[in-house]
């Protein structure tokens, strides 16, 4: 029933629209078009290349402070994990949760016990060692 009114209704525009639909009062061009949807295309890539460039940079260290650095990390649960970071020159055992950051171990200037920074041993092994000094 509603579709019947519908048509009802919009029949009558029929009339107002083929004027408009024909080619020659169209106010885009064939060729205006593919300029228009090749500019946004141009566009579009220039973006993502951008992001890339962006994010490849940042891998590279473009922006970091070297002065904190990341040894280690060991997820506990969802939100939950442990990070071993070098401050200057100490060394943190951090708890992280999703609110929170807490200081669970300071080493001072000296790595844990067992800690290789080429990254042999994983972190749990010197989380275990570290835990059986202290």
């Amino acid at each position: 029933m509603r579709a019947i009114a519908l048509i009802t209704v919009l029949w009558p525009l029929q009339g107002f629209a083929a004027p408009i639909l024909n080619h020659e009062y169209s106010a885009v061009s064939g060729a205006e078009l593919m300029k228009i949807i090749a500019v946004l295309l141009f566009i579009v890539m220039l973006i993502l290349f951008l992001s890339w460039l962006i994010k490849r940079l940042n891998k590279e260290g473009f922006g970091l402070n070297h002065s904190m650095v990341l040894l280690g990390t060991s997820h506990l649960g969802v939100k939950e994990k442990m990070v071993l970071v070098k401050v200057g020159t100490r060394v943190l055992l951090l708890g992280v949760a999703s609110g929170s950051v807490t200081t669970l171990c300071d080493f001072g200037e000296n790595l844990p016990e067992g800690f290789v920074v080429d990254g042999k041993k994983n972190f749990a092994d010197v989380f275990k060692n570290a835990l059986r000094s202290s």
